[in-house]
């Protein structure tokens, strides 16, 4: 387990994103959406308030870990456990896309579990690509 200390890095002003407010104690902590330029600001190495699920819908930015790169590509979806020091770059003129939910909790499904301090990776196809972008489409109309 890293000994960076858990932040939540937010995007610059105008970029899209909700982030629950700390009096009302939900399991959803955060969610991102829209174009990212990481290349200009990238989110520095840190552990993380909550576990991250995130899905490239464009792009192919740069996952960066304590002890590797990982350029990654539309399609793939990732689990990051809270302890999984974690942060993100790209190309200097590189642009993404991603969606991003942060939780509390951790996934509840076996499939999706990930040993702690580590994370997990999928290239999902079209028919689940979509029904993110769904799920995802209607966390933001709850917390509007």
């Amino acid at each position: 387990m890293s000994l960076l200390p858990k932040a939540l890095h937010l995007p610059p002003p105008g970029r899209p994103r909700w982030v629950c407010p700390e009096s009302a104690q939900l399991d959803l902590l955060y969610l991102a959406w829209g174009h990212r330029q990481y290349g200009q600001n990238p989110i520095p190495v840190s552990r993380h308030p909550g576990w991250h699920y995130v899905l490239v819908n464009r792009g192919k930015p740069t996952l960066v870990l304590e002890s590797e790169q990982k350029t990654l590509n539309a399609g793939d979806f990732l689990v990051i456990d809270p302890d999984c020091a974690s942060g993100w770059t790209d190309r200097p003129d590189g642009v993404s896309d991603l969606l991003v939910w942060i939780w509390r909790t951790g996934p509840r499904c076996p499939e999706c579990a990930v040993e702690s301090g580590g994370y997990r990776q999928w290239t999902i196809g079209t028919r689940l690509w979509h029904k993110v972008e769904q799920l995802h489409g209607l966390c933001r109309l709850e917390v509007d």
